[in-house]
């Protein structure tokens, strides 16, 4: 039965689809299951990176420097750590795209929860259009 599985499991008809996070130690599990899958022989059809934040836009106007504590100063500090998760997850993401070659990668970004047919359907938009 293992053969016949190892078999099933490594043939045209089978592909694998790779989940991560955008996490380090996520990345890290990640790539030790695609060099894995890829040792065995196991077809890898696409990776996956869900849980992505948005890369805030760019702020167009100097900010300031010197800001009393109160709101102002708190979504100042919430823009800057938003900008700085943003380009820890792209960096984690650059290892995890290198390790694909040339397996697609599709990021899915940070959702509402889906619990419904209608955030359903849009998940699957996400997973099954190819970026431009």
């Amino acid at each position: 039965r293992a053969a016949e599985t190892a078999t099933i499991l490594r043939s045209e008809r089978t592909a694998f689809v790779l989940v991560s996070s955008p996490r380090a130690e996520a990345i890290d599990e990640a790539a030790h299951l695609s060099a894995a899958l890829l040792a065995g022989g196991y077809p890898l059809q696409s990776m996956v990176i869900n849980l992505v934040h948005p890369t805030p836009p760019p702020v167009t106007v100097p900010l300031p420097t010197s800001v009393s504590p109160g709101p102002l100063a708190d979504q100042i500090d919430r823009y800057h750590e938003l900008v700085a998760l943003s380009a820890d997850e792209e960096r984690e993401m650059g290892t995890l795209r290198t390790l694909a070659g040339d397996v697609p990668v599709i990021e899915v970004p940070l959702l509402d929860d889906v619990n419904d047919l209608g955030g359903l359907a849009g998940l699957g938009k996400l997973l099954v259009t190819a970026p431009d």
